[in-house]
This record gives structure tokens, sequence and C-alpha cells, in this order.
């Protein structure tokens, strides 16, 4: 969910991603906020969300295998 606006501001706490596009109340509300005020930081948002989900689940495979080494 992006939004700009007060009306946007219960659509972006229930939103898995909400971004904020501006500097004003929504921004308080949103789990991330922008400094750029157009869509283009949506792209970005989800880079960087996926970038974070495959070390995550990099990391989760080292642990599982680092743990069935010791284990034998």
């Amino acid at each position: 969910m992006c939004g700009d606006g007060a009306n946007d501001c219960n659509a972006l706490k229930c939103a898995d991603a909400g971004l904020s596009l501006s500097e004003s109340e929504a921004s308080i509300a949103a789990p991330f906020t922008s400094k750029v005020s157009n869509i283009t930081a949506m792209v970005t948002l989800l880079k960087e969300g996926r970038a974070s989900m495959a070390t995550a689940v990099s990391i989760f495979k080292f642990i599982m295998m680092y743990s069935l080494i010791q284990f034998f």
C-alpha cells in the first residue's frame, strides 16, 4: 500500500508493506517512509524486502546444515 495523506493511515497500518510518500501524518502510520514522492520508491522497497528474505532463508539453511553435521 502506498499513501500520501491522512485518509490512508489505516490502510498503511494494516498493509504488509506500507509506504508513505510524504512527510505528513501518514508517515507516522506507515512502517516505511520515502523522501521521493513518486511510486518508484515501492520498487526499491520490494527489492530490499526480497533481498532480506533471501538472506534469512540462506541463513536458515546454513544453520540447519550445521546442526545436522554436528549431530552426526
